[in-house]
């Protein structure tokens, strides 16, 4: 849902435009749009609750060097997992990028995408260096 919800900001700039009548400003369909940020929300919550649920069993059961290892561990994989996709995501992204798939955004007309994306370095050294 989130990926709709980029997609839809990126390439269709009118959609939220109230002077416009546009099918995905019906109710159920703007929700799936535009649900993204509320479905992560739900995600962070979820995830944390399913973390700390054997945790919060073995507090229960009066085993707490047991718990705080288990939260300890919990949390150790809970970030790996949320943070290593991402930082894969964003290098290929920024790869890409790099090597000149992104100029749609240079078609576009006058919008927040056409006038946000940079030029991209004139060979992958400079570009490197640009990034560090």
């Amino acid at each position: 849902m989130m990926a709709i919800t980029h997609l839809g900001v990126a390439f269709a700039w009118r959609l939220n435009s109230l002077d416009c009548s546009y099918l995905f400003q019906l109710p159920i369909l703007h929700i799936a749009v535009e649900g993204g940020k509320f479905s992560v929300g739900i995600f962070f919550i979820v995830s944390a609750y399913v973390s700390s649920l054997k945790a919060l069993k073995l507090a229960h059961a009066r085993r707490f060097d047991e718990g705080r290892k288990a939260i300890a561990r919990s949390t150790l994989r809970r970030t790996v997992r949320l943070a290593l996709p991402a930082t894969v995501t964003t290098t290929v992204s920024w790869l890409l990028f790099e090597l000149g798939a992104y100029g749609l955004s240079h078609s576009l007309p006058d919008s927040w995408l056409h006038g946000d994306t940079p030029d991209s370095c004139p060979d992958f050294v400079t570009c490197l260096k640009e990034l560090f």
